[in-house]
């Protein structure tokens, strides 16, 4: 039940959304007992996903992309782990330990950007971040009490990514959010829908360079690409897996365009490519650094190396 709807189209990118779906399609919301039969049908498509790095649990009020589930993130959280439960009260057992889990969590810090910063261009980004990146995305000081982060949920029509995620919330979304507030995980956190307009959450960028690829559909594989919209291709790949292969220059990993997506690519290669023409893997949007001259850009580049 759960492999075939898992298995996402292309390597590195992550099965959490149909994961979700998935698991409370065949599980009743009250005892969580598995169900050979679905309770609700699946979506007929794979959703790819770019989980957020642990570090940023502690400035989070919404967990999702999307803005679904706001405030208290432990049921949701644990929805996770009845892939391995069989029972509320396995479930509530986890309850018992989770506000250790959910501490550490919070206790994360973001890695430093290790080698050296050129600090006069990273005070022009710094500005240009002020004027241009803020608003959506907060500030970062030395001192964390002197941070803010808004939480925006930007609306489609103005950050306009791929919008597959988001209109979900209007059929497959909107059952999840039905089964899991009348669940046991209902007792412990909330989970809603209806925002009065779709469109995704600005993530804080608290070591923002450490956490490629890019956009919640992971598109884009380096920083560099999501400041600049018209230099992105529309089929990638990384050169390799390898976790040293990474553009210290662009921010992000070390990729190359392919002159043709998955239906044209033989099977061995097929899942490394990154074809923005599927559907949910769009990489457009987020236009705001396109005004940038490539020197503006590289400062901007620089700043975020600090934060």
């Amino acid at each position: 039940m759960i492999g075939p709807p898992s298995t996402m189209l292309t390597v590195g990118t992550n099965p959490a959304i149909v994961y979700a779906l998935v698991l409370v399609s065949h599980r009743n919301p009250y005892t969580l007992e598995w169900l050979d039969e679905p309770l609700q049908p699946l979506p007929d498509m794979l959703i790819p996903a770019d989980p957020p790095p642990w570090w940023r649990t502690k400035k989070k009020a919404t967990q999702f992309a999307n803005g679904m589930s706001r405030g208290d993130h432990r049921g949701t959280m644990i929805l996770a782990s009845s892939l391995c439960t069989d029972t509320a009260a396995e479930a509530s057992q986890i309850l018992d330990y989770f506000d250790d889990i959910y501490a550490y969590l919070e206790s994360i810090e973001p890695p430093n950007y290790p080698l050296p910063v050129n600090q006069a261009l990273a005070a022009e980004g710094a500005a240009l971040f002020e004027c241009h990146c803020e608003g959506c995305h907060g500030s970062y000081d030395a001192d964390p009490e002197a941070e803010t982060y808004p939480n925006l949920l930007v609306p489609l029509g103005v950050i306009g990514t791929d919008d597959t995620f988001a209109s979900l919330s209007a059929g497959p979304l909107n059952y999840l959010e039905e089964w899991f507030n009348e669940s046991y995980f209902g007792t412990v956190s909330h989970v809603e829908t209806a925002d009065p307009f779709v469109g995704y959450v600005a993530p804080p960028l608290d070591g923002i360079w450490a956490s490629a690829p890019y956009f919640h559909n992971a598109s884009v594989p380096t920083l560099a690409l999501v400041l600049d919209s018209g230099a992105r291709k529309r089929y990638w790949r990384r050169v390799d897996m390898e976790s040293t292969s990474y553009d210290w220059d662009e921010l992000g990993w070390k990729w190359e365009e392919v002159g043709y997506g998955q239906a044209q690519a033989s099977a061995l290669e097929r899942r490394f490519i990154y074809d923005t023409t599927l559907q949910g893997h769009d990489n457009g949007g987020h236009t705001f650094g396109d005004g940038f001259t490539d020197h503006e850009r590289a400062a901007v580049l620089e700043y975020l190396k600090t934060i």
